[in-house]
């Protein structure tokens, strides 16, 4: 591999890197907060922080090593199983992808947003694979639990909200 495509790749990962996550994260809870909008902003703290932190905790139990020892930046720490980077993107832009959604109005727009939010995740998913730190499954995995955890607290934070706006129905007297 060429250093330029080293940095190619290298910069296709940084999306899903701790230093740009954390900084989204901040920037994103600071609007929500301006914005008073509570349930997205107690939403966005559990899902990417604790998302995260849950894949971290998967990469102990499991213990797999990565398909090579270093690479072009240097040496790989840690496991390799799932992917920190992609796991972290997926929960990221997945975030913003439903945070931003109510916003769209035509489907053209939201389509658009998706497919924007899903190439982001894949680029940094391909770029950890090109660069040697993980291997394909870590990367899909990575993918998965990252879905499925955003869509658990998705579904909790709706609960959450219909609960605090209680609706009547024609049948009960107001």
């Amino acid at each position: 591999m060429s250093p330029a495509l080293a940095d190619f790749y290298w910069a296709l990962s940084e999306p899903g890197s701790a230093g740009c996550v954390t900084a989204a994260v901040v920037v994103v809870a600071f609007w929500l907060a301006c914005r008073k909008h509570w349930i997205g902003l107690g939403w966005l703290l559990v899902t990417v922080p604790i998302g995260a932190g849950l894949g971290e905790l998967v990469k102990v139990i499991v213990q797999r090593q990565r398909p090579f020892i270093g690479g072009p930046f240097g040496e790989w720490g840690g496991y390799g199983f799932p992917s920190g980077h992609t796991i972290a993107a997926t929960l990221l832009y997945g975030s913003l992808f439903v945070l931003l959604l109510p916003a769209m109005r035509a489907w053209w727009h939201k389509a658009g947003l998706g497919i924007f939010t899903a190439g982001l995740i894949a680029c940094v998913a391909f770029s950890r694979v090109a660069l040697g730190a993980h291997y394909l499954t870590d990367v899909l995995a990575a993918v998965l639990l990252g879905s499925g955890w955003l869509v658990l607290t998705w579904l909790f934070a709706e609960r959450v909200k219909n609960a605090r706006m209680p609706v009547l129905s024609e049948a009960e007297p107001g």
